[in-house]
């Protein structure tokens, strides 16, 4: 008797979450943080240059202003949601080819201070992992460089 019951005790706790670690999404914990932390969005990754570039604003005398900052943020929030839905690397291509130009231009009504080099390799990043993500180039491949004047 005393066997069924341990063993009705032991079944009873391994349908718990004490035994057991509680699933979201159907995903255990460790593996979900492991998938978030690998796969920080790129709408994060703006999220965190518009904050360094704050940031920055507070300690330094920059030439660009908060409102910079966000249509910096805004290029590039837009140009992630178009190539989103683009066909072709060629379409993909112009439309990186429009991005760089737009932050070139807001870029140079900054003194060329909104983008110093730490905020050109995050912005290279973002633009260029949102093409690799749709397989229209590799990692290690600079598509910005033939209009980036920053």
């Amino acid at each position: 008797m005393k066997y069924l019951l341990s063993i009705f005790f032991i079944f009873q706790l391994s349908c718990t979450n004490k035994i057991q670690p509680k699933l979201e999404n159907n995903v255990a914990p460790e593996i979900e943080a492991k998938h978030i932390a690998e796969n920080l969005t790129l709408h994060q990754k703006i999220v965190e240059l518009n904050k360094s570039m704050l940031e920055y604003m507070k300690t330094g005398q920059p030439l660009y202003s908060k409102s910079d900052v966000d249509k910096c943020s805004e290029i590039l929030e837009s140009y992630i949601a178009e190539i989103s839905k683009s066909k072709s690397k060629e379409e993909a291509m112009n439309m990186v080819k429009s991005t760089v130009l737009k932050l070139n231009y807001l870029n140079n009504n900054a003194k060329s201070e909104l983008i110093e080099t730490e905020e050109r390799e995050r912005i290279a990043d973002i633009i260029i992992s949102a093409t690799h993500k749709k397989g229209y180039n590799s990692m290690d491949e600079d598509i910005t460089g033939n209009w980036r004047e920053w």
